[in-house]
């Protein structure tokens, strides 16, 4: 025989069902209210995202250089105006892990490094902020297709052009 003889151990023994019955219905829909309604912002996919959710952007010096000397859209020159300055990469990254309160802009092989370095995980925008169709036409054997050529693969490298 299971069932404990005496009657005050029979009602401690049913207290303790209703107790545990109570925290598993309490945990229950805890977990089911924040897996319907996700108490977190919501994911910034692309760069009109960006600029409405006010995060401040890193961009890396090289790439201030670039965008001063472009012509740009509004929205992209909007999420520039809240630029933070971060002398390097990496305490910027390291910056950015640790207080998630700003966007970092970057070159492609940079962000596809540090998904690799596995150190933290960094969500990528799906599309790419700025892109410009580049044409070039050369004659046949002009003496400039070696220098050309070896200039594309360093641009392609750093992740300034795509294929």
């Amino acid at each position: 025989n299971l069932n404990p003889k005496h009657a005050y151990l029979r009602l401690l023994f049913v207290f303790w069902a209703m107790y545990c019955l109570h925290w598993n219905m309490a945990y229950t829909s805890v977990l089911f209210t924040l897996i319907t309604h996700a108490p977190l912002d919501k994911e910034i996919a692309n760069i009109n995202d960006l600029k409405d959710s006010g995060l401040k952007t890193s961009v890396e010096r090289i790439w201030l250089h670039f965008f001063d000397r472009f012509e740009i859209d509004e929205t992209t020159r909007s999420v520039l105006n809240h630029n933070v300055v971060c002398p390097l990469i990496d305490s910027c990254v390291q910056q950015f892990a640790r207080h998630r309160n700003f966007s970092f802009m970057g070159r492609k092989k940079t962000v596809e490094n540090l998904l690799n370095l596995r150190r933290s995980k960094v969500h990528r925008l799906s599309e790419n902020m700025v892109s410009y169709c580049v044409s070039i036409l050369m004659s046949k054997g002009s003496p400039l297709v070696g220098g050309l050529n070896k200039l594309l693969r360093s641009t392609l490298d750093f992740g300034f052009l795509m294929k």
